[in-house]
Parts: C-alpha cells; sequence; structure tokens
C-alpha cells in the first residue's frame, strides 16, 4: 500500500506540474482547459488503477438518510456561486467547457483526496484527522489556481470537509463527486445578481453550510452506532 501511496503521489506532482507550468506555458483559454482535462483523465486512471481494490472495499453503503439539516446546508454552499462573482470569462462557450469538464475536476479530486488520502488516514487514525490532513492537502492542491483569500481558503476548507463527511457517512464516493460537480458547474451560472457582494461575505455562508452538514453526520452516526451499524 505504501508503494501504492507513492506513485499516486508521484502522478499527482508530475500532473500539478505539467498542468500549471508547461501546458500553461503553450495554451489558453478553451483549448487549455481540453488539455487539463485529458490530463486529469490520464492522472484518475492511473489513481483507479492503483487504488481499486482499496476503494471499491471502502465504498461499502452505509446506512444514511438525508433530512433538513443537510439539505439546508447543502442549499446555503450552492447559493455561493449564485450570489458571488466567480472570476470566470463573460465567453458563453468557455463557462459551457468549463461546466462540462467540473464532472471531470470532481471525479479526479474526490478519487485521490476523498477515496485515496482520506479513506487511508480515516482506517488509521479516525474521521477527525483524516478531514484535517486531507482537506489541509486540498487547499495546497488549488494554490495558484483559486484565490488564496480569507475567504478563498476557508470556502476550499469547508467545501472539502463537507465532501469529506458525505464520503465518510454514505460510504460510497457518488455523493462527493455528484456535489462537487454542481457546485463548480454552478459557478458558471452566476452571479445572477446585478450587484454581487463582496467576497468576505461567502465566509458566513461556507460555515454555516458545513456546521449544518457536520451537524447531519453526527446524526447520522449516532443512529448507526443505536442500530449496533459501522458508523
Amino acid at each position: 500500500m505504501y508503494l501504492r501511496l507513492v506513485a499516486a503521489v508521484t502522478v499527482e506532482i508530475v500532473y500539478l506540474v505539467f498542468t500549471r507550468t508547461w501546458l500553461r506555458a503553450h495554451f489558453s483559454g478553451v483549448e487549455l482547459e481540453m488539455w487539463v482535462t485529458a490530463c486529469r483523465l490520464v492522472s484518475l486512471c492511473a489513481d483507479w488503477l492503483l487504488f481499486r481494490g482499496f476503494l471499491a472495499q471502502a465504498g461499502i453503503q452505509r446506512a444514511s438518510r438525508p433530512t433538513m439539516l443537510l439539505w439546508c446546508g447543502i442549499a446555503l454552499l450552492f447559493m455561493v456561486p449564485l450570489l458571488f462573482h466567480g472570476g470566470y470569462p463573460a465567453d458563453y462557450t468557455y463557462r459551457v467547457i468549463f461546466a462540462l469538464t467540473s464532472v471531470v475536476v470532481a471525479m479526479r479530486e474526490e478519487v485521490f483526496y476523498r477515496g485515496v488520502i482520506q479513506g487511508l488516514l480515516e482506517r488509521r487514525f479516525g474521521l477527525l484527522v483524516s478531514l484535517l490532513v486531507s482537506n489541509a492537502a486540498f487547499v495546497l492542491y488549488h494554490y495558484g489556481v483559486h484565490p488564496f483569500t480569507a475567504s478563498g481558503i476557508i470556502e476550499l476548507f469547508a467545501m472539502g470537509c463537507v465532501l469529506g463527511v458525505m464520503y465518510s457517512v454514505t460510504g460510497s464516493l457518488l455523493a462527493p463527486i455528484a456535489l462537487h460537480a454542481a457546485y463548480d458547474a454552478m459557478w458558471s451560472l452566476g452571479p445572477i445578481v446585478a450587484h454581487p457582494p463582496p467576497d468576505i461575505l461567502r465566509i458566513p455562508f461556507h460555515l454555516l453550510g458545513a456546521a449544518l452538514v457536520l451537524t447531519w453526520m453526527r446524526t447520522q452516526l449516532a443512529r448507526a452506532r443505536e442500530r449496533g451499524a459501522p458508523p
């Protein structure tokens, strides 16, 4: 397992260096996004081949039930890309391409950061440590492509924790992949208001949304313990 983890981290580093240096020096706009997406697919396939057995074993469906807490938390998070300016070009073609490639982005990042990193850490150190460490890595991964402001860092960490909670509670990568892809794609639709609020106001949305999802997780784990099921 250790050698496979080293191989996966090496793939991740090569992906980062190649897509954020060489590709950016030679392509831009839609063409750059398409080339990066091709690299995402290669990286995703490599991670899946390295850890397909582990991911299949970890992906046992656990009993979980969506409640109003979960839906309210997700609704608060999804208000952010609709209300705030995401910094994407106004070009319609670029926005459509970005929305479509969000699915590949979500699959690649969820398999590596939730399925592999969080999954391995959770088995050895528990959920709290796995969430903290995997999402610290998730935040650092976005350095250079995402604003490293207070609101930007909190957004990445809060969303990462929400996605990690969804993976841990459901035992499946399908939920975090769907949530991640939808959240990213919605940035191509917004903002839907004429005068978006300042970015610092994103923070309450992300913190309260994440708090509601974490509370939902606690209720689901408590129910699982009462039934004697594995949490």
